[in-house]
């Protein structure tokens, strides 16, 4: 809107955002990307809070037909569940978040909970107010209102998933180098959370790669909403659902053949995720589902679209 072509504007803030990432520690960028958040509730309730304070029949907005499926609640929940997925999910910045929490397990089940459960409430707010008639459409085209909520989202969000991906390639690719240490109160630091460490710009790069490739195509606009679909229809499933169950039973099997050859202790042993084998099968049953609903559903869409139906 500012003149500036998409695909320069796109390389900008690639380029930006590999200095930020290379040159600052863990700890830094993540205050950054904390104080990106409070300025993104500060925005979207100065945009949201209002609007829905005006709608008159939250249910009946809430319950209305969609426009697609029919009238048909359980065909639009159906086409809705994969955007639904991608916003309830973390995406690549478990690893992060799990380090920075010094690998506490019961910190980073709180933390990966409650970080999957807002974007999907804000967003579910958000079309409700929409839906509704209570959202101010000259607030949500445009203004300083809707900048700061976009600029701020892009900002935490890229950092985050910058972070893990960078964390991951280092390690897979590169030898990660302590930088140097930060001050930290002597109260409340521990061996773990006193390490600060900064990626190298090679695995930078790397992480950043691919999206800038895919900034560059969808920067003129059209085919994020395909984006989404795919992500949460196909990769978050297969990522979150099917890889965790199989690297789970793999785990248990392990540790039961070494239970079996004499050499791990059954009061050591500690499954690395909770529930029995029913529990990981309805969890693999219910990805496996999904994926086949969706091919199935893309597919007769495609064989439409050409006229084969």
């Amino acid at each position: 809107s500012a003149g500036l072509d998409p695909n320069l504007s796109t390389a900008g803030v690639a380029a930006a955002l590999t200095a930020l990432v290379s040159t600052q520690t863990n700890h830094s960028l993540s205050r950054v990307a904390s104080g990106a958040v409070t300025v993104l509730f500060a925005a979207f309730a100065a945009l949201l809070l209002p609007g829905l304070a005006t709608v008159q029949d939250p249910i009946g907005a809430f319950l209305q037909p969609g426009t697609t499926c029919s009238g048909d609640i359980g065909c639009a929940l159906s086409s809705a569940a994969p955007v639904f997925l991608s916003c309830m999910i973390y995406q690549n910045i478990v690893p992060s978040v799990t380090r920075l929490l010094d690998y506490d397990r019961r910190k980073t089940t709180l933390a990966i909970t409650i970080g999957s459960s807002i974007p999907l409430l804000m967003y579910s707010a958000f079309n409700l107010a929409a839906l509704g008639g209570g959202l101010d459409v000259s607030m949500a085209t445009g203004g300083p209102i809707l900048t700061a909520f976009a600029a701020a989202s892009l900002l935490g969000s890229s950092i985050g998933g910058t972070m893990s991906l960078s964390e991951e390639l280092e390690n897979a690719f590169f030898r990660n180098e302590p930088a140097e240490q930060e001050n930290v109160d002597a109260d409340t630091a521990d061996d773990g959370a006193t390490t600060a460490t900064t990626a190298s710009l090679p695995s930078v790069l790397m992480a950043l790669a691919p999206p800038l490739v895919v900034g560059s195509l969808l920067a003129s606009g059209g085919g994020a909403n395909a984006a989404l679909n795919v992500a949460g229809g196909y990769c978050s499933p297969l990522l979150y659902g099917l890889l965790p169950v199989a690297m789970t039973a793999k785990q248990r099997q392990d540790e039961k053949t070494k239970e079996q050859d004499g050499f791990n202790d059954v009061a050591k042993t500690r499954n690395l995720v909770p529930g029995g084998m029913a529990s990981l099968g309805v969890l693999g049953a219910a990805s496996s589902g999904f994926i086949l609903q969706n091919l199935v559903s893309d597919v007769s869409g495609m064989m439409t679209t050409v006229g084969l139906v």
